[in-house]
């Protein structure tokens, strides 16, 4: 359930901040769009939490197709 948390606290981050806040641009991708410093924090949260909670479901589906 952590990680559930952490991915929606990764994604509140990167969505919910205003631009104004985001700090300095990390990234710069086009006019109109890059990556700030707010995002890659919430992408640095969001990414390793939603990886777990995908190998935790496939560990999950594994044991009950052992089981079946």
């Amino acid at each position: 359930m952590m990680n559930i948390a952490l991915a929606l606290v990764g994604l509140a981050i990167i969505l919910v901040v205003p631009s104004k806040y985001e700090g300095p641009i990390l990234l710069y991708i086009s006019e109109g769009h890059a990556i700030r410093l707010v995002d890659a924090i919430g992408l640095a949260v969001i990414i390793p939490s939603w990886l777990y909670l995908n190998l935790f479901i496939v560990r999950l589906w594994i044991k009950r197709q052992k089981q079946g």
